[in-house]
């Protein structure tokens, strides 16, 4: 958003500061925007939720594989999630929203990356903090990198703003890249989790003997 900031009076030792923010897009469609980054955030996390490298490592993969980079694209979640493409601020954004939807501590960090001015994220895992680029997309062993490794590859970033990254590198975990379906919302009727994809709307959901027993 656009800020503007005003001072009532012009001068005296006490002042009222007034910040006004403008908005290119209605509140309506701000609001539809939200919806649609929530529901495309919840069906790559699905039901996978944990603090750990697999999880970690199942989000990254589903992510990269349905978004861009473009150096020139936006710096917001929406774009990188919903329409594909966005620069390195808006994937590691993207990346810092589902962590949280998993349960994994993350945060963007803003660096430099051969001297131009570059976003990627860092992880917490158990006690171990680690560096991912999105935006490489080449993973051979590691996809989880510590300050060495990323020093090396001329990134740059403030050390006194981000816990140390310190880990010994391990192998890329060896977990399916599947996307489950997103936990139903307490309350919410089975059937209404996601649209019928063949059949007839309406028809019912195979019973097993199990299920059907009194």
């Amino acid at each position: 958003p656009g800020i503007s900031i005003t001072l009532y009076p012009n001068s005296g030792n006490t002042r009222i500061i007034e910040f006004s923010f403008t908005y290119d897009r209605s509140q309506a469609s701000l609001l539809e925007r939200a919806e649609a980054v929530a529901a495309a955030a919840a069906q790559l996390v699905g039901q996978d939720a944990a603090a750990d490298s697999n999880v970690a490592w199942l989000l990254y993969s589903r992510l990269v594989s349905q978004v861009s980079f473009d150096p020139d694209g936006n710096s917001n979640v929406y774009d990188a999630l919903c329409r594909g493409s966005a620069d390195s601020e808006g994937i590691a954004l993207a990346y810092e929203l589902l962590c949280q939807l998993a349960g994994i501590p993350c945060q963007l960090i803003q660096g430099t990356l051969n001297g131009e001015p570059h976003s990627w994220n860092l992880v917490t895992l158990g006690e171990v903090s680690w560096q991912l680029d999105l935006t490489r997309n080449d993973p051979e062993e590691h996809f989880l990198h510590n300050d060495a490794t990323m020093a090396d590859a001329h990134y740059s970033w403030s050390t006194e703003d981000y816990p140390a990254c310190e880990g010994e590198e391990e192998p890329l975990p060896t977990t399916d890249v599947v996307v489950t379906e997103p936990a139903p919302e307490d309350g919410a009727p089975q059937d209404a989790e996601t649209p019928q994809e063949s059949g007839t709307e309406g028809d019912a959901p195979p019973v097993s003997e199990e299920d059907s027993q009194p």
